[in-house]
């Protein structure tokens, strides 16, 4: 059965994370030159920087999002948790980890759930009638989440 959204990633999302040496500059920058490459929309959801007396911490959450047609839209939402001690023009020393989630969302304008009957319809307009471009869509977001992971991965010289 086909739901409003679709996951593309497993449960709570793909997790990366490094130990050591980084630009989180450098891994920021490219991550949002890629979403603007692709068109996404994006959103810088939080940017908080913590400081502590032996390290500080960064969290940043950044929402893309990407009309495909007026009854889907691609998402992909990354975290990123940077706990560094040393942080010097750019360069950090420390931990980082970066949790990737992408999903697709059917009906993101709500058209298809006001009543019962137009939620029947909805069931029947995914599962039957248009089945095979949501796999098409499927293998479209796939493709460009396992880009963009491995993206971040070679920045932070993890490479696949």
């Amino acid at each position: 059965m086909i739901g409003q959204e679709i996951r593309i990633t497993p449960g709570s999302g793909i997790v990366i994370h490094h130990k050591g040496e980084f630009n989180l500059d450098q891994v920021y920058n490219k991550a949002k030159s890629w979403i603007d490459s692709m068109r996404y929309d994006l959103t810088e959801k939080e940017h908080t920087i913590k400081k502590y007396p032996d390290l500080d911490e960064t969290i940043i959450s950044l929402i893309a999002e990407r009309e495909i047609d007026d009854y889907a839209k691609f998402s992909i939402q990354t975290n990123f948790l940077v706990r560094d001690k040393n942080k010097k023009s750019g360069s950090c020393k420390g931990r980082i980890k970066i949790n990737i989630i992408s999903k697709i969302e059917l009906d993101y304008k709500n058209k298809w759930k006001k009543t019962r009957t137009s939620s029947i319809l909805f069931y029947v307009y995914n599962n039957f009638i248009i089945h095979k471009k949501i796999k098409e869509y499927k293998t479209k977001l796939t493709n460009e989440f396992n880009d963009y992971n491995n993206l971040i991965k070679e920045v932070l010289g993890k490479y696949t």
